[in-house]
């Protein structure tokens, strides 16, 4: 080629962020956690002028405990590799890996204390529920896991922190704060142990009595068999009392706790930092007085939402970084506010009394949604000030796509006004079926229709830019999830006004327009259930466990937990899930609705059976081919719902562009 471009940093991760700088602004590259674009030009475009950036953040955190279970409980190592590379690219250099290979390190703990026995393994929780396992709120749920998966799991766990350290991020595991398996219990009889209570509908670990000498002794045992297994630690997770107020109403000695959890950990790795998370009132000031205050980070999760460090004098004097959820459950739906969370990070940074804010980052629950949110807060980290977040879309839709588009700029702008501009959260679809609980808004859905149309103009040109085919299909997404509820509303007015015919005939329409999206999403690999159960099934070992796996996809992504607990909080609508399980249920609430309409007396629906019965099923979906039936199936329901002319991009169109192989290419 025909330029020479240098790029220096003051370590791996600055050179990382120097380079994704480079793609962006230069070669109109993007990378995000699911789609890139990467076609350099020839030649390299030249920087004219040298360009020096310097982060006023010193941390730049990514990552949730359970993003681990809502995003990534089947991923492989090409899918931790090229999420690595992104992070790194982003600037990231702290980032969540606490759950994966914990497993690990709870058996060779329980061994040096005496525990061998295989079958005492049983408390840990299956793939799809590992978080939740390794942070003590349940116990053996979605298991009994095998040695193959334990050992797997480790394995995958010393690339990952291997990997992250080479590129200048530092991992967070998880740290000791005293947790037993109840089982387990009564094999130290010479132990005190505290009952915990319960999260939500599961037994919590116990935990070793603070003041019994034991709980000291496990401590060293878990950090020096961690260290066994994944090196020098500097960054540990842990949270003693989180999410207690789930139904625990146990009331910790915090002072106690304080003064416990931390010398153990400074004693493994005098370098420690010990990392809270801060939401609910917590962490509690009695539990961080005790503490070394250099050595402990508190995340400020919720600060889209609420912050607590201007309730708590910036958390009394102790280092903190500025975050944000924005998702819950890994659930399907775009919608951020851009501008306020930009004005709200570099507010706090502005301000005199923000104490010791060391950084900024966000811990959302699912990492498969919202890529234009990653995008925007990490090119925050090497600004000075926010910018105006409608000319930074122009420049982003430019560049996500590869080249300049006077309708990509002006879709993007609708998005915004429609979705991004909305004071908080897009609105998810997936929830038991009623009448009433979702609202419709005409306005929103002309806006989304309108966007719809502009990607439409434009697929012939940018058809084969993965990032286009992604947010088309989000679009497609976001634009079914309020014209549905305008049929919902439909129904319910029927109901009301006791149109028995009508609704009859509406109800058999509406389960045709399910199946009918339910094709266009099936197309995308992204938005399909085949996808989720393929990579689970693919994990396991043994066919048996291979349904396990399965068993474990199925349930996190619709019931979540027995009976009716956390029914539909991770909930999605992908093909095949639309189809094979959403669709099921609104059948079977509308035909029992239909019936009390004919004077019959059809009796409740048994939810709890009608679900649990598909969660118990086996079988991979077949997906259509993704590069040319995508433009089709959009094509036949633009026509059919919405009276759209739309062309299908024809398959020999589509080139390669944007599908490159990421996680063997660039930032390697």
């Amino acid at each position: 080629m025909g330029s020479n471009v240098t790029f220096r940093g003051n370590n791996a991760n600055a050179l990382a962020s120097a380079l994704n700088h480079y793609l962006k602004y230069y070669c109109l590259n993007h990378v995000s956690i699911y789609s890139e674009y990467l076609l350099l030009p020839d030649p390299l475009p030249d920087v004219p002028t040298m360009v020096h950036m310097e982060s006023r953040f010193k941390i730049r955190h990514f990552d949730n405990y359970v993003a681990a279970n809502y995003s990534k409980s089947f991923w492989d190592w090409p899918e931790w590799e090229r999420y690595i590379d992104w992070l790194a690219l982003s600037g990231v250099n702290l980032a969540q890996a606490a759950v994966v290979g914990v497993e690990a390190v709870w058996q060779n703990t329980l061994i040096e204390l005496g525990i061998t026995d295989s079958r005492n393994m049983d408390f840990l929780a299956g793939p799809a529920f590992t978080a939740f396992g390794g942070l003590g709120l349940l116990q053996g749920y979605g298991g009994p896991v095998s040695q193959a998966w334990i050992d797997r799991q480790a394995d995958m766990q010393k690339k990952i922190v291997t990997r992250m350290k080479e590129l200048g991020i530092e991992p967070i595991l998880q740290g000791y704060i005293g947790s037993m398996p109840s089982a387990l219990v009564s094999a130290f009889p010479q132990v005190e142990f505290l009952d915990i209570g319960s999260w939500v509908a599961w037994q919590r670990y116990h935990v070793i009595d603070y003041e019994d000498p034991f709980f000291d002794i496990m401590g060293q045992v878990w950090y020096e068999e961690l260290k066994k297994l994944y090196g020098e630690i500097k960054y540990f997770g842990t949270d003693p009392d989180l999410e207690i107020n789930f139904g625990s109403g146990f009331d910790f000695d915090y002072a106690l706790v304080g003064q416990k959890i931390q010398p153990i950990q400074l004693a493994a790795n005098p370098e420690a930092v010990l990392v809270l998370q801060g939401w609910s009132g917590k962490p509690e000031r009695r539990l961080v007085e005790q503490m070394v205050r250099e050595q402990v980070l508190i995340i400020d999760l919720w600060c889209d939402n609420k912050c607590q460090w201007d309730e708590t004098e910036a958390f009394w004097g102790y280092p903190w970084i500025w975050s944000i959820i924005q998702n819950f459950g890994g659930t399907q739906q775009m919608g951020a506010d851009l501008q306020s969370i930009a004005n709200k990070l570099f507010d706090a940074l502005d301000n005199d009394s923000n104490g010791n804010m060391v950084g900024m980052g966000a811990v959302p629950e699912g990492i498969h949604s919202d890529p234009v949110l990653w995008d925007m807060m990490f090119d925050l980290t090497y600004r000075n000030a926010a910018p105006t977040i409608t000319a930074w879309m122009k420049d982003y839709a430019k560049r996500r796509y590869g080249k300049q588009s006077d309708k990509m700029e002006q879709a993007w702008e609708l998005l915004y006004d429609a979705l991004y501009d909305n004071g908080g959260y897009g609105e998810r679809l997936a929830y038991e079926p009623s009448f009433g609980r979702l609202a419709f808004d005409q306005g929103r859905l002309t806006g989304l229709v309108n966007v719809w149309k502009l990607f439409m103009e434009e697929a012939e040109r940018f058809g084969s830019v993965e990032p286009f085919r992604y947010d088309m299909m989000d679009v497609t997404h976001e634009v079914f999830a309020m014209y549905v509820r305008s049929w919902m509303q439909d129904l319910s007015d029927l109901n009301t006004s006791q149109t028995v015919t009508e609704f009859g005939t509406k109800r058999v329409k509406f389960m045709e327009l399910l199946m009918d999206f339910d094709r266009v999403f099936i197309t995308h690999e992204h938005f399909s259930l085949c996808r989720w159960i393929g990579e689970a099934r693919n994990l396991g070992s043994t066919e048996a466990e291979k349904d396990l796996f399965e068993l474990n996809a199925r349930l996190q992504v619709t019931i979540w937990g027995p009976g009716n607990t956390l029914n539909d909080y991770a909930a999605k609508t992908w093909g095949g899930l639309l189809k094979d399980f959403h669709a099921r249920r609104w059948d079977a609430f509308l035909v029992n609705v239909e019936e009390g309409l004919k004077g019959n007396d059809p009796g409740a629906v048994d939810w709890i059976a009608l679900e649990k019965e598909w969660t118990e099923e086996t079988g991979v979906c077949d997906a259509p081919d993704s590069t040319g039936s995508m433009w089709e199936e959009i094509a036949y329901v633009a026509e059919k719902y919405f009276d759209i002319d739309f062309t299908p991009v024809p398959t020999d169109n589509l080139g390669v562009a944007g599908l490159s192989g990421f996680g063997n290419g660039v930032a390697h």
